[in-house]
């Protein structure tokens, strides 16, 4: 019951605004199950409820975009599961905050994220 509550809610969040399905549900499935699985179940529902969504605005989509944006995943994904499967979580979490500080420091025009690394 617990994770139709978490989907039900996520695929709502994402409808209303177009993303979010992971930044919500992972960390709520992780409260639940082991984070490895909560990352590979939020990927195949939120795969599941973008497809269900791309399919129901197919008529507005910019094909070139949606194109480009199929290849770099297919490109992609090979790589982010490596790391996924390889990495030790600690590493990953790292990783993630990294990021997570590179792009509030871009959203904030702050010059760089050398001083934190």
């Amino acid at each position: 019951m617990y994770v139709v509550l978490v989907v039900a809610a996520t695929a709502l969040l994402q409808s209303i605004t177009g993303f979010g399905f992971a930044l919500l549900s992972v960390p709520l499935f992780a409260l639940r199950i082991d984070v490895h699985e909560a990352v590979v179940l939020s990927t195949c529902l939120g795969t599941i409820s973008s497809g269900w969504q791309s399919h129901l605005l197919r008529e507005d989509a910019q094909r070139v975009t949606v194109r480009r944006f199929i290849v770099a995943s297919m490109i992609g994904i090979p790589f982010g599961y490596a790391a996924f499967a390889e990495a030790p979580f600690a590493a990953l979490a790292e990783a993630g905050e990294v990021y997570d500080v590179a792009v509030a420091e871009g959203a904030t025009g702050a010059d760089s994220v050398v001083g934190l690394l």
